[in-house]
């Protein structure tokens, strides 16, 4: 199995996208949002720092100065 490290706010971002999308979208939609992602970090290791949508600027949300652990 591929190893991956999740920082703790992409932990975090996983969980609030996931509670939302069922919020949203109902209990199907988040599994297909958790299998979506499950799918996307297999492979090589990974260090996964955050996660986000589309219409984030990722530059407010990811910079030099935020620590990956």
């Amino acid at each position: 199995m591929a190893g991956y490290r999740l920082t703790h706010a992409a932990q975090a971002d996983i969980i609030s996208i996931l509670a939302w999308s069922d919020e949203q979208f109902g209990e199907e939609a988040r599994k297909r949002y958790e299998t979506l992602i499950a799918t996307a970090i297999r492979g090589g290791v990974l260090i996964i720092g955050r996660v986000l949508h589309d219409a984030m600027d990722p530059l407010r949300h990811v910079g030099a100065e935020r620590p990956w652990g």
